[in-house]
């Protein structure tokens, strides 16, 4: 009986170790999920998939540029400190760097959640009813589509509502 005990303590011990962990891994990041692109951009008007290529443009230089637009664009005068992730994708839709209609352009996408309630949804760089498909209250959350090729911003929505961190 003992050993038994022993066997079921260190494995639960090894589950509760493995799940902080992943845990502990995503909370840095409260990026979007592979599974949830398509919730990120307005539905009917654009839409991101998960992808795997060698991108020209670095993560880095992507959030960069990203953070710069909510500086020069927004006002927010730190945006390094607001929660911020990337994730490669392709996007297909409208886009808003004068191209009209794309298809699979290999994109970073750039999420930049919590944005200051002082940054309007109006003010920010988006279409027309542009809303994405699936939201819950909370605050603002920026997304950008970078070309992995160039840098240039292809789509950009600011959303009042925010989709959730998975």
């Amino acid at each position: 009986m003992n050993r038994r005990w022993t066997l079921a303590t260190i494995a639960v011990a090894i589950a509760l170790v493995t799940v902080g962990g992943a845990a502990l891994a995503n909370a840095g990041d409260h990026g979007p999920s592979s599974t949830a692109l398509t919730d990120y951009f307005p539905a009917g008007v654009a839409e991101a998939k998960p992808a795997s290529f060698e991108p020209a443009i670095s993560k880095d230089r992507a959030i960069s540029t990203v953070r710069n637009m909510l500086r020069d664009h927004f006002g927010v005068t730190t945006p390094e400190t607001l929660p911020t992730s990337a994730i490669l994708a392709t996007f297909s839709g409208q886009a808003h760097d004068g191209r009209g209609t794309v298809n699979d352009v290999p994109v970073w996408v750039v999420v930049v959640r919590d944005l200051p309630s002082s940054t309007s949804p109006s003010g920010g760089p988006r279409g027309a009813g542009e809303s994405p498909s699936r939201t819950r209250k909370g605050r603002p959350q920026f997304t950008v589509a970078i070309d992995a090729s160039t840098g240039v911003v292809v789509h950009s929505v600011v959303s009042g509502k925010v989709i959730p961190a998975k």
